[in-house]
């Protein structure tokens, strides 16, 4: 008797399940993979033209569904007998996505550094069927049949490692007390909940999306693939500070846990370290064995000085009142971090933007005086090591850059902004695959992250000469800003769009009229310590139509 011996739940599945047998049809996306002749057949049936290289990486990768597969045990697979780059494995992958559909790369993840991992669930519902003789062709169509019709609302399963979201915390304060560190305690337990490997935090951007909207937890589940929100609202009453916070599981919607602090302002950190430890306790089963921060009302008044000096000033008077908060930390209390960073943020944005040729040397070396005097106080701020390694990175030490950025990411790995401006140093040091594959966990730290991630995936890829996708990643951005025209014009170059490469070098130039590559020459060679990007760089500058001189 033939028989159509399976369709499984994705939560019943086990291990063994996992397991693709040779005698086993899988549905990845709508897309059949046929596991005993490795071949992929598109949702109306009709095969897919795939090299055998990226065949035999999706064979890997759904033999192992869930479970991470290295690139060496790839590389051993595929191309046992050869010597071939990281790129080889890269254009397979993404042969197998453009394949698949999966443009936003959850159906085949990627591991920085480690390899890549099909994962155990899939956007759209998925139909497993057991043996099927060949003269079951009629039982095929039945299963494809049943698989357009299956129910579309199944919940996506999570990662395995447990993830949390940490929710702008609501501001109850009223009169000169509202705003008042606005943002603090929650941004807070962000970073400090990040320092433990084995949970996994959304970064900022994404977590603080949902304020002031009606998101309810199974959406914030969903979008962001969290096991747990955190939320909480705070209300500043003179020297006193009051917090509540509960701890959601998205799974069930319970509250796992709640609490409320009634404290003086000076135990702002104490109550921050409170929260951290009683998380810890409930999603890692973490007992956190550290002392409680010292802290103080001086400490928490320079925060907030701090606090106020973020964000990318607008104009050289702007800067100009951020030192003079940055002195006030320091009078407050000399002791703490945030008149340091304070003061190397203010004297760094100086020198990039608001500087005479004099100026720029003076307020650069300010900045890294004030930034190496941060990481010596607190090596555990992963802020004092954002700010080293962009003073570095202006001084052209790409190599420090690097260092000093890790470091820092070591110490807050939630910190996307800080992952995707790692590139940037790894990009001129000619580090692509690396500089992508942290921008890609960057993403996934950060779903709901700004256009600028995407415009560094672009230069990257543009490194790489996968300029169809650079392209795609321009596409992503809400809008390209007249900073990335030239590298969006190169990326048209790269393809033989002359057309396309001058219009957009075009509103570049509108702005700029005085760029030339001559100029663009002299500057790449001292910022770029790559001589073939710089000549790749020029060549696509001359074919969008930038002057010679």
């Amino acid at each position: 008797m033939i028989k159509l011996t399976e369709i499984t739940d994705e939560k019943s599945r086990n291990s063994h399940d996992i397991s693709a047998k040779s005698d086993q049809a899988i549905f990845l996306n709508g897309r059949r993979f046929d596991a005993s002749t490795k071949t992929l057949f598109a949702t109306d049936g009709a095969p897919l033209t795939l090299r055998a290289q990226s065949m035999e990486v999706l064979a890997a990768l759904v033999e192992n569904e869930g479970t991470p597969v290295t690139k060496e045990k790839l590389f051993e697979r595929v191309w046992p007998d050869a010597h071939v780059t990281d790129d080889s494995l890269v254009q397979c992958i993404a042969d197998i996505r453009r394949a698949l559909g999966d443009d936003d790369k959850t159906l085949i993840q990627t591991l920085p550094k480690i390899g890549y991992r099909l994962a155990i669930y899939a956007p759209t519902p998925r139909v497993r069927l057991g043996a099927l003789p060949l003269v079951a062709g009629c039982l095929a169509m039945i299963a494809a049949a049943l698989w357009l019709v299956w129910p579309t609302t199944e919940t996506p399963i999570l990662p395995e490692k447990p993830r949390i979201a940490v929710l702008a915390f609501d501001d109850f304060s009223t009169g000169d007390d509202k705003g008042y560190l606005s943002d603090a305690v929650a941004e807070g337990l962000i970073t400090e909940l990040a320092r433990f490997p084995a949970m996994g935090v959304i970064a900022r951007t994404s977590s603080f999306s949902y304020r002031d909207t009606a998101a309810d937890i199974d959406t914030i589940r969903d979008e962001l693939r969290v096991h747990y929100v955190l939320e909480g609202s705070q209300q500043k009453s003179g020297n006193r500070l009051k917090v509540t916070v509960q701890l959601i599981d998205t799974r069930s919607g319970d509250h796992v846990w709640a609490e409320r602090f009634d404290r003086g302002l000076e135990d702002f950190f104490v109550v921050q370290e409170e929260i951290v430890r009683a998380v810890a306790a409930i999603v890692n089963d973490i007992v956190v064995f550290r002392p409680l921060p010292e802290s103080d009302l001086a400490q928490v008044t320079a925060y907030n000085y701090f606090r106020q000096s973020i964000g990318n000033p607008d104009s050289r008077e702007q800067v100009e009142k951020r030192l003079e908060l940055g002195r006030m930390a320091l009078e407050v209390d000399p002791d703490s971090v945030w008149g340091y960073l304070t003061m190397g943020w203010g004297h760094r944005h100086m020198a990039v933007f608001y500087s005479t040729p004099e100026e720029k040397p003076v307020h650069l070396a300010e900045a890294k005086k004030y930034a190496d005097m941060a990481v010596e106080i607190a090596p555990q701020n992963y802020i004092a090591y954002w700010l080293r390694a962009r003073v570095e990175a202006e001084y052209g030490d790409h190599k420090a850059a690097i260092n000093t950025y890790d470091q820092g990411i070591a110490v807050n790995p939630s910190a996307a902004n800080m992952l995707v401006g790692s590139s940037s140093p790894r990009l001129y040091m000619g580090q692509f695959e690396d500089a992508l594959a942290i921008i890609d966990s960057a993403l996934e730290l950060d779903p709901k992250h700004t256009s600028w991630f995407h415009w560094q995936r672009a230069w990257a890829l543009w490194e790489l000469d996968r300029c169809e996708e650079a392209l795609d990643a321009f596409g992503r951005m809400s809008k390209i800003p007249n900073a990335a025209r030239r590298m969006h014009a190169a990326t048209h170059a790269c393809l033989g769009n002359k057309e396309e490469a001058s219009a957009s070098l075009k509103v570049f130039l509108d702005e700029n009229p005085n760029a030339n590559l001559k100029d663009e020459r002299a500057k790449s060679e001292v910022t770029w310590p790559n001589p073939s990007s710089v000549e790749k760089w020029l060549k696509h500058m001359e074919i969008a139509g930038m002057p010679a001189e």
